[in-house]
């Protein structure tokens, strides 16, 4: 087990029925890095009474941007999701399997770095514990093809998903930087509060209470070395 953990004394606690949701996300357009801490497991290992909501064991949603939630057609959907293989995605298309496993109940820290590739890619860089595996891949979109800001951020589920993508599990320290973030800087800043003024810091929810200005509910908040809320190994080989 690992021994890493959020900075924070207090982390939240996803149910079923949580949801954390911001409109008007001022989100970057062109490079950006995207990062939490989380900690998840497979659904055969979550609580019994929570575990049906998740049947799918690899495609539950850590974050989702844009999904076209005004109806307008105009929605270019940026999205991370798969904790036991974690994936990023742009529009319909994504980085496949990156390799990168965070779902044993431990917490790690996750960043992902996307740039403009050329005009059919974009390039992706998946982070795990600032720096203990990196992957780089790439999505590909059609010409033309690009995200927009001011649109809906939804934590731990997708705008139109079904039960199978909701995060059952635990998050601290969100954040959205409008550029490419060093390995350097996002191992420096994993272990330590931010102060949330820093340079090219978009938004940051520690995540230790409700953030200001969202729509949330079923929201709890626990100690970051407690227990692990959810999670049940009895029925593990391991």
């Amino acid at each position: 087990m690992s021994d890493l953990l959020p900075p924070g004394s207090k982390v939240l606690t996803f149910n079923p029925d949580s949801y954390l949701v911001q409109n008007k996300v001022n989100f970057p357009t062109q490079s950006f890095t995207v990062s939490c801490w989380l900690s998840w497991v497979k659904p055969q290992y979550q609580n019994s009474a929570f575990a049906s909501y998740a049947t799918g064991p690899d495609s539950a949603t850590i974050m989702n941007y844009d999904e076209d939630p005004d109806g307008s057609g105009g929605g270019t959907r940026f999205g991370i999701t798969s904790p036991s293989n974690v994936a990023a995605w742009v529009g319909g298309s994504s980085t496949g399997p990156t390799g990168i496993d965070v779902s044993n109940g431990d917490w790690y820290h996750l960043a992902v770095i996307l740039t403009p590739k050329d005009a059919n890619h974009y390039a992706v860089k998946v982070i795990k514990n600032g720096g203990e595996k990196v992957v780089e891949q790439k999505i590909y979109h059609d010409e033309g093809v690009k995200l927009r800001s001011g649109s809906q951020l939804i934590l731990g589920q997708r705008y139109w998903g079904g039960q199978d993508d909701r995060f059952i599990g635990q998050f601290a320290e969100f954040t959205i930087w409008d550029h490419v973030r060093s390995l350097a800087d996002i191992s420096r800043d994993m272990t330590t509060p931010l102060s949330g003024n820093e340079q090219g810091l978009v938004l940051y929810w520690p995540l230790d209470a409700a953030p200001p200005g969202v729509k949330a509910g079923h929201l709890t908040f626990v100690d970051s070395g407690g227990e692990q809320f959810g999670f049940d190994f009895s029925g593990s080989e391991d």
